[in-house]
């Protein structure tokens, strides 16, 4: 009988006793990281001189319209792979399942101007301009994932919607009258998707690493095309997906640091700071006793601290991570309120010379 070398009992054993996360069916668990970014210029000009029988070429129509986009996001989700030979190939989209845990961010804007307007004989008849415009940053949630890597197909996809809030107004001018509309505000969705096909989309590059998976898409053009108003339109467009993916480690354990000042004093408001890994975690301001300041927390890392009730006690942050786990720090809080200085009475001035005629100042 041939023996095993003892080194090699040792890699074997050492390669072991290293373990993913799974599901409850068996299949390895990944965490997915994606970025993704669009934006978009366009511009219309148009002026028209029409033949009209009283007027001749004096009846002019112009129409002019300019509209800019951008939003950019982040993901962490918790995937299986669906892939039948998973050692070699993943394949992933929610039909199979959806994500264990996803974590979401993304801020993006949007406005536009519109102008339409006839003059006949040098005299203006008729005027419609309006503004639309409309941002958000504060929540966003996950509307497409998807990722394949076999040998028959390589192509990704990541898409989020940021919810925003929008407005909208606008001015018509017709026979002598003005009408004035809005501004209306509402909520809206700025979309913000990229996706790429390795065998169809040019710069797509999707591979197998070493640690795991990777994407990667850079896109942008302009052109120009013939628009409803009968106007040349020039467009820009550009978009960007980044992506990658390894095995999920589930005993990894969360850490979260809080920094900034937490005792204050009349009328100060402080900001705090929290620090948490891995990121895509979400944090949780309070302080207690919670009647001792405010905590205004911004859905991000940070939180402003305003004073209450004058008192001792304790700030904490709590850090969820992107697999569900938390962490928590703390530190010392207090506020202190100066109701008077010396009960009330003036306050007493300080002798430059002691009762033996010594000069006090140094």
């Amino acid at each position: 009988m041939k023996l095993i070398p003892f080194s090699i009992i040792l890699i074997l054993l050492f390669k072991s006793s290293v373990f993913f996360a799974q599901n409850a069916e068996g299949r390895q668990l990944w965490q997915l990281t994606a970025k993704v970014s669009n934006s978009y210029t366009s511009k219309v000009d148009t002026i028209d001189r029409l033949a009209d029988e009283v007027y001749g070429n004096d009846r002019v129509r112009e129409f002019h319209a300019t509209g800019k986009g951008s939003s950019s996001g982040q993901v962490i989700a918790i995937i299986e792979n669906w892939a039948e030979n998973p050692e070699t190939e993943f394949y992933y989209n929610p039909d199979a399942g959806e994500p264990k845990n996803a974590t979401v961010s993304g801020s993006g804007s949007e406005e536009g101007w519109q102008l339409e307007k006839e003059v006949i004989g040098g005299k203006l008849i008729m005027e419609n301009a309006s503004t639309d415009q409309a941002s958000g940053g504060s929540t966003a949630k996950l509307t497409s994932i998807q990722f394949t890597y076999t040998g028959d197909e390589k192509s990704a996809e990541i898409g989020i919607a940021i919810l925003a809030k929008g407005s909208h107004e606008s001015r018509y001018f017709y026979d002598g009258k003005t009408t004035d509309n809005g501004p209306v505000i509402d909520d809206r969705s700025i979309e913000c998707i990229a996706s790429c096909d390795q065998s169809s989309k040019k710069g797509c590059s999707i591979t197998k690493t070493d640690k795991g998976y990777q994407a990667s898409w850079n896109f942008s053009r302009s052109w120009q095309a013939q628009t409803y108003s009968k106007g040349m339109g020039f467009f820009t467009e550009e978009k960007s997906l980044q992506i990658t993916i390894v095995p999920y480690k589930e005993s990894d354990k969360p850490e979260v640091s809080l920094y900034g000042c937490s005792e204050l004093g009349t009328n100060d408001r402080y900001d705090v700071f929290a620090s948490g890994k891995p990121e895509g975690g979400k944090y949780r301001f309070w302080v207690e006793p919670a009647s001792m300041m405010t905590v205004e927390a911004d859905d991000e890392s940070s939180a402003i601290l305003t004073g209450a009730t004058p008192g001792k006690g304790t700030l904490y942050v709590e850090y969820t991570a992107p697999n569900g786990k938390t962490a928590q720090a703390s530190k010392v809080a207090s506020y202190v309120k100066v109701e008077n200085y010396n009960g009330g009475q003036p306050m007493p001035q300080i002798a430059l010379y002691d009762i033996d005629g010594k000069n006090n100042r140094v």
